[in-house]
């Protein structure tokens, strides 16, 4: 699966090869890798532009992962791979991924399981994309979202006393603490799509794809570079054409 993936922001297969022992055979895999995950930046502040620079890799491998049917369903802090001197950062382990089918089983580590795969739900790119939400929300919060709790009725309670319970049905949960109130040095653009993605229904996330396309990101890279945070050059070429594909101006939206 991993050579059908081939993007920056997705850890890049350089080899495979089986090897056989008495116990079985066993698929090995080679590939590139960053010194550091995201989980090292718990208890530190990170600089607003630093934040924006992770998301946007981190939506941008999901958005290319789901543009071929293929969900990780195993996104946290720990599967993600960052360069501490470059901001260069890429989604790995993708050892529970699988192509999108209607039965998906529900996957994912607990504190990062989105609230339909507590209900039985199939797993679907949305998925993801709350997994995704709750990772960047940490790198914010500076400290885990969401305790590790394995009973299905103890987990929903606790998503509904930290994010706030689902709304009517087909409409977007109303959240009781804001995600710019629960981290302050969350930039304002990005809380708001975290807001989004963390809401209970699917259907009421914006996909990967509308995320990393949106306007939150125009002027993100001569931004940071102005405030002395590095920004990857994959990252300045693809915010770049998408600003040249949208027609947009130069103006910095993260907040």
């Amino acid at each position: 699966m991993l050579r059908e993936l081939r993007h920056p922001s997705v850890l890049p297969l350089h080899d495979a090869f089986l090897t056989r022992s008495p116990s079985g055979m066993y698929q090995n895999v080679i590939t590139a890798l960053e010194p550091s995950t995201l989980a090292a930046l718990h208890g530190q502040q990170v600089h607003p532009a630093r934040q924006l620079i992770i998301a946007y890799q981190l939506f941008s491998a999901l958005a290319h992962m789901h543009s071929r049917s293929i969900v990780h369903r195993d996104v946290k802090p720990t599967n993600v791979l960052l360069g501490p001197d470059t901001n260069r950062s890429v989604l790995a382990d993708m050892g529970h991924a699988k192509h999108l089918a209607p039965s998906s089983p529900e996957s994912s580590t607990i504190p990062y399981r989105a609230p339909e795969l507590w209900l039985g739900g199939s797993y679907t790119p949305a998925a993801d994309v709350w997994a995704a939400a709750v990772t960047i929300l940490e790198v914010g919060l500076g400290h885990q979202l969401l305790p590790n709790t394995p009973d299905p009725a103890l987990q929903l309670c606790c998503i509904g006393t930290i994010l706030g319970g689902p709304g009517p049905v087909d409409l977007p949960a109303s959240s009781s603490l804001p995600a710019a109130d629960m981290a302050p040095g969350l930039p304002h653009g990005l809380a708001a799509i975290i807001e989004r993605c963390l809401t209970w229904t699917p259907a009421g996330r914006p996909s990967a794809a509308d995320i990393v396309t949106s306007s939150l990101w125009v002027g993100l890279p001569d931004a940071a570079i102005d405030q002395g945070v590095p920004c990857p050059k994959e990252v300045r070429l693809a915010i770049s054409a998408n600003q040249r594909a949208r027609g947009r101006g130069s103006q910095y939206r993260g907040g």
